[in-house]
């Protein structure tokens, strides 16, 4: 038995919507995978029983022949068919290939994120198996995460001619005559109705199909699961046809669906602070120069965009969501710029600017108990050690004033200027807190009176930092 190829099926159109990744060279996928793209990733098993009636690639043939369907009718990129998925109902058949879920859902997943990785965001599984919506499901939880959107056919979803057929038949789900119908439709010349049976058994629990008439799950002598002997290639069309408009439909609706953001890591929220992955050939003096607009003007747009894009995940550290973060010195300080800096920003002018300053505090000390300052270059120790300028106790403040000194006095000569600048900042905090045990620029947010020593100072040039 030859398995025959996609010019060989005689639904290949001539003229097609979609493309097929696979024939394009490297530049023109480069044109074609782009944020605005739907990748359609065929699944159908070229390797399991369908009875003695079909071969053993009957769900390849059936998914090579809706692919072509799908291309001819929409702006797709399609990839060629995985073979191989996790099908261990059908194991006990000799030639039947599964693998386990993991394998499955990460073979999904390794092609999603190659396409991801060129701009591609919506993925479309063109899946014609059952046992597979589990890692499929998997799978799309995950790119989720990745702010990649997946979605799959659903074949537990029955459309009225096929729930009709199912009715007809009564019991039965494979190689029976919903599927037979659809094989003598798409591939006729490889169906044997001779060898066609009925073969309908109870199910008798946790189980695929099975040859033991005493084992769990359904007997099945011939691999058959329902009755294919009246099935008919008008049928068959009735069913594809059926199967298709939904899958258009549901590619329709991945088309016009917004990608979830992606979610955010310790090395993402770093990457925004410092303006990318601290490179060992870029001075922290010129990340400071860089960085400086967002770091310290006062900005509305830059203040919106971290609203929009991290206020989430500053209220997740809140709650404890983002704890195992802190087990590593780059996460714990991608929390303090959570909970130190980017509140400053997204709540300027009002007391949650200030409302999760406690948290962030905490985590410095802890992590200066634990020497994860040690780890850090300077630039980023500066803003691990924020927290306690911030502060309006006067034991921490003298604390930041020691770290920042110490920083200055380790710089560089080039980059001396920066910390420096970052030492006589930390000693300005120090200096209002000695007078005042407490910041009086913040006294009109909180709600908080202000003496008459604090209103004459609050006229002064730069008392609000």
């Amino acid at each position: 038995m030859v398995q025959k190829t996609a010019a060989e099926h005689p639904t290949t159109p001539a003229q097609v919507s979609g493309v097929a990744l696979d024939t394009l060279t490297w530049p023109q996928a480069e044109a074609v995978l782009t944020a605005d793209t739907v990748a359609v990733i065929p699944l159908g098993a070229a390797t399991k029983e369908h009875g003695p009636h079909l071969p053993l690639n009957t769900d390849w043939l059936q998914v090579e022949h809706l692919k072509h369907r799908v291309m001819a009718a929409a702006n797709v990129v399609v990839l060629p068919t995985i073979a191989y998925s996790h099908y261990p109902a059908f194991t006990d058949y000799p030639g039947s290939v599964s693998l386990d879920a993991a394998t499955a859902r990460d073979t999904v997943l390794g092609i999603a994120r190659s396409l991801a990785r060129h701009g591609v965001r919506r993925v479309y599984a063109l899946n014609y198996g059952i046992s597979t919506n589990g890692p499929l499901r998997a799978a799309a939880e995950a790119l989720a995460e990745e702010g990649v959107l997946l979605r799959f056919t659903d074949l537990t979803q029955a459309g009225p001619v096929k729930a009709a057929l199912q009715w007809q038949q009564g019991e039965g789900t494979h190689a029976d005559l919903i599927e037979t119908s659809v094989m003598l439709h798409v591939a006729p010349e490889v169906v044997d109705m001779a060898l066609a049976v009925r073969d309908q058994h109870p199910d008798r629990g946790p189980g695929g199909l099975t040859r033991d008439p005493q084992g769990p799950g359904v007997y099945s002598p011939s691999g058959i699961c329902g009755d294919p002997t009246g099935a008919s290639a008008e049928l068959g069309a009735q069913l594809v046809d059926e199967l298709l408009l939904a899958i258009l439909q549901d590619i329709a609706a991945l088309r016009s669906a917004v990608p979830p953001a992606p979610a955010e890591t310790p090395d993402s929220v770093l990457a925004f602070w410092f303006g990318g992955p601290l490179g060992a050939a870029t001075h922290d003096a010129t990340v400071a120069a860089q960085q400086a607009a967002l770091w310290w003007h006062k900005d509305p747009a830059t203040d919106a965009a971290i609203r929009t894009r991290f206020a989430g995940w500053t209220a997740r550290a809140a709650s404890g969501a983002l704890d195992a973060w802190a087990h590593t010195p780059r996460g714990r300080l991608a929390l303090i710029v959570l909970t130190d800096q980017f509140p400053r920003n997204m709540y300027r002018d009002t007391p949650q600017a200030f409302a999760f300053d406690a948290l962030a505090r905490r985590w410095c000390q802890q992590g200066l108990q634990r020497g994860d300052d040690q780890a850090l270059r300077p630039i980023e120790r500066v803003f691990f050690y924020l927290p306690l300028e911030h502060s309006e106790a006067l034991a921490d403040q003298e604390h930041a004033v020691a770290l920042m000194r110490a920083l200055a006095q380790a710089a560089p000569p080039a980059q001396a200027e920066a910390f420096n600048g970052y030492s006589r900042f930390a000693e300005r905090h120090h200096a209002i807190v000695l007078r005042f045990g407490r910041f009086p620029h913040r006294n009109a947010i909180l709600g908080r009176p202000s003496t008459p020593e604090e209103a004459r100072f609050l006229t002064q040039p730069g008392s609000g930092f």
